[in-house]
């Protein structure tokens, strides 16, 4: 049999310490598994359910049907604490809790819970089940605690009610009549789902757990439903006047990323795992790559650094990496960043795995034996992370990598055989916080190492909460075809609307896809917050000579500023910098779907090449958009059918814009505030246009201004250093300057000044 139990009617109602405390007598529903009518019943035992706010716009609801775990294995993902931003309003019917503008309305008497926002609603419960607890075994009125038991909520959707987020999987941005499982550490791929959903309606739904939970979005009934494995759940609704508002409060109670590093302007190359490869070699190519004119800022060497008998742990294969610490420096002396993977598996023939033994820091069976995965390459254990001395044992082991001269970190838990260790040890879900213990442990150490010029660190497996790991990686199968591609671009746009602003592509090898495909996945690359080419040393040999991947680091050097101010607004604000077209144009009906084109930072569109096709098209919103590359101008909202020349990708450009480049032979460092480029796109008169770029390390910005009154435009800058160029996309009519002489462009006028500020007169 089934029991389902849900809160029927209310014993007591009181305020304690910021909480609204709700105590439920319950009705038992059971439904025989031969698919018997189902009945209802008055039922043994309460629900208690708190509700309470941690911020701001943000309503918890917390319901426990029975305490059966320590507090220590059933720790939420984030500590959610009662804050006095929550009031309470009580009459004879109805009990209000408010935080802000958002209001919890309970009916005391259906035990019904409606959400709004400035008297809107924005979702409301059904009254037979607001919420809900299900076992598959207890007799009667006895009601006894199954391990599969599960807890749960359900919400009424409005009719044209639009749900996007979850995480990426591949599928669709939009998530209506889609059931997902969240939360799954075991993925092992490209798909990872967050249990955090965003409504067109300006709200969000976060469900606050370590355990799996799975979201029934209007499969059947056109309701949502949610649960998670246990006896207590906990969700928090939150309200804006906006997405983006949304987002930037769910980042909030998230933390936010550290400050970020330049990663743009070169190469990044992710090695195979290849155990001929020798700190000599690898630096003899990049010594000659370097000579043949390739740029290659950050390189990967994966588990390659392993032995071949003990490919997982923390001990270096001395014969090919005699000297790790020198070969750390010579290639930080020729300005590559040079990254590494770390994870907590140990391989049985490492001489870290005694001592891990015998000190009781690896995951066990019940009599204290542990638990070894027979691989490939011998056995494998796996470091409690959930024993603190273990989780410092881990950390420090990490930080000697990091002395070693290792400052940027991958974060290699895809957790392929995981289930395996949590099984055998008898514990279900206690493996749960691994990742996301992983993952802000190097964040944290690769920040520490960086100092001032921020974090770089990709995370190859997420969960809830680690929206502040820099850059989650989106990775491919092996031998992807186009919809691969496709999906990568969908999973990308979803994650900017679950809250991951930082995301890293892994373009596949060359090897292991078509010319064609090769060069539309670098195109994509181009226009993404970080990305890496995976592959052996032999790319460094061939990069030189594809025109895709010298157009690649072309685009990635010039737009630096821009990418990285992008990723800079993220840190501060919460915005994405891939940003799904329903996020950017709200009001726009047309743009509520799409997940093949996206806005990249604040003001370019971007719409890669997902099929072998010579043509593509792009719906262009409201306004007179600019192409990038030829400086066309085109009036939306439209569809326009463009077609698709060899090593590029169709961007637009949004209208009053200014985008700051930087000239690839400059003399400036990069992630300089000096001798920056800014193109002024569709300015219109009665309006100002503004840009803020980024120092490297986010250590201090410059502001550059363009006014437009009539037929004067004034441009004011800020901290922008002593030589600045601008250039006025479709303007040819300056017939005067308080400073410099105007160059005539076949696209526009070019102007160089040095003063804070600049006015130009139209003729």
């Amino acid at each position: 049999m089934i029991f389902t139990r849900k809160p029927y009617l209310i014993d007591s109602v009181y305020y304690e310490n910021n909480t609204l405390k709700i105590e439920c007598a319950c009705q038992e529903y059971s439904e025989a598994l031969t698919g018997g009518k189902g009945t209802f019943k008055n039922s043994k035992g309460r629900v208690t359910i708190s509700v309470f706010s941690p911020a701001n716009k943000i309503i918890t609801v917390k319901v426990i049907n029975h305490q059966t775990e320590p507090r220590a294995k059933s720790s939420s993902v984030l500590d959610l604490v009662p804050s006095p931003s929550g009031t309470l309003e009580d009459s004879e019917n109805t009990v209000v809790f408010k935080s802000g503008y958002l209001e919890a309305q309970i009916d005391k008497k259906t035990f019904s819970i409606k959400f709004s926002y400035y008297n809107n609603e924005l979702c409301g419960q059904t009254i037979n089940m607001p919420v809900f607890y299900k076992s598959d075994s207890g007799t009667g009125n006895c009601y006894t605690v199954s391990p599969d038991a599960k807890t749960g909520a359900s919400f009424n959707l409005g009719s044209k009610e639009i749900i996007y987020g979850l995480g990426g999987n591949g599928s669709s941005i939009v998530r209506n009549g889609q059931i997902v499982k969240c939360n799954c550490v075991n993925c092992g791929s490209s798909a990872v789902n967050i249990p955090f959903i965003l409504s067109d309606s300006k709200y969000g739904l976060f469900v606050n757990s370590n355990r799996p939970v799975t979201f029934d979005i209007g499969s059947t009934n056109g309701n949502l439903f949610f649960e998670a494995d246990g006896e207590e759940i906990e969700y928090s609704i939150i309200a804006g006047d906006s997405l983006d508002e949304v987002l930037e409060i769910i980042n909030q109670i998230n933390g936010r990323i550290p400050v970020l590093p330049y990663t743009t302007g070169g190469i990044a190359l992710s090695l195979d795992s290849d155990n001929s490869l020798t700190a000599q070699g690898i630096i003899d190519s990049l010594k000659l790559a370097r000579s043949s004119g390739l740029t290659v800022n950050e390189l990967w060497l994966g588990n390659s650094w392993h032995p071949d008998y003990a490919p997982y742990g923390f001990t270096w294969d001395n014969a090919r990496f005699p000297d790790p610490a020198g070969f750390a420096k010579s290639v930080s002396d020729m300005g590559i960043k040079l990254g590494i993977s770390a994870n907590p598996y140990i391989s049985e023939r490492t001489p870290e795995y005694l001592e891990l033994l015998d000190a009781g820091y690896l995951v066990s069976f019940p009599n204290g034996n542990a638990v070894i995965y027979d691989s490939e390459k011998g056995g494998v254990a796996l470091i409690d992370l959930n024993i603190p001395e273990a989780r410092s044992w881990f950390i420090n082991a990490c930080s000697g990598l990091a002395r070693t001269g290792f400052t940027i970190f991958e974060s290699d838990y895809t957790a392929s055989f995981s289930e395996v260790f949590e099984v055998a040890c008898g514990k279900k879900g206690y493996l749960a916080n691994f990742t996301s213990i992983i993952n802000g442990a190097l964040s944290d150490l690769s920040a520490r190492e960086r100092g001032r010029f921020g974090a770089l660190m990709i995370a190859d497996s997420i969960s809830s909460g680690d929206q502040q790991s820099p850059f989650s990686n989106i990775y491919s199968k092996t031998n992807p075809g186009f919809s691969d591609l496709s999906a990568t671009i969908k999973s990308a746009i979803s994650y900017g609307l679950t809250g991951f602003g930082g995301v890293n592509i892994d373009i596949p090898g060359k090897d292991q896809t078509d010319a064609k495909l090769f060069d539309r996945w670098i195109g994509f690359a181009s226009f993404a917050p970080h990305a890496r080419f995976c592959g052996s040393l032999k790319f460094l040999e061939e990069a030189g000579l594809l025109d895709s991947i010298k157009a690649y680091s072309a685009i990635r050097t010039v737009l630096a500023p821009y990418i990285y101010s992008s990723l800079c607004e993220f840190v501060n604000y919460g915005t994405p910098v891939i940003r799904a077209m329903a996020l950017e144009f709200a009001g726009d009906p047309a743009a509520s779907a799409f997940d093949s084109e996206y806005m990249f930072g604040p003001s370019l569109l971007a719409a890669p090449v997902t099929t072998s096709n010579d043509s593509i098209r792009i719906y262009i919103p409201a306004g007179i958009w600019t192409d990038f590359m030829t400086h066309e101008k085109v009036q939306g909202p439209r569809y326009v059918t463009r077609k698709v020349t060899p090593n590029s990708v169709p961007v637009y450009v949004r209208p009053n814009s200014i985008i700051p480049t930087r000239t690839p032979d400059t003399n400036s460092g990069i992630g300089s505030l000096d001798n920056l480029t800014f193109t002024c796109f569709g300015l219109s008169n009665g309006t100002t246009a503004a840009c803020e770029v980024f120092a490297d390390g986010g250590q201090g910005s410059g502001l550059f201004t363009a006014e437009v009154a009539g037929n004067r435009i004034t441009v004011r800058t800020k901290n922008l250093g002593g030589t600045k160029h601008l250039v006025l996309s479709g303007i040819f009519n300056v017939v005067g300057l308080s400073e410099s002489v105007p160059e005539k462009l076949s696209y526009g006028t070019s102007i160089e000044f040095s003063s804070n500020e600049l006015v130009i007169s139209l003729g």
